[in-house]
């Protein structure tokens, strides 16, 4: 029940922050999705 609650909680500041802040949001999703990329490259050269 706890994990439930702290779920729901953590969806609701997504939505507020995705709501108040729409264009900070897309900067941070954007720096986010940057990474992905240098992700699996830095993966493939340890292997």
């Amino acid at each position: 029940m706890t994990t439930l609650f702290f779920v729901a909680a953590c969806l609701l500041v997504v939505i507020n922050t995705v709501y108040t802040y729409p264009a900070n949001t897309v900067i941070g999703l954007v720096i986010l999705l940057a990474g992905v990329p240098v992700y699996f490259l830095w993966r493939r050269r340890e292997a």
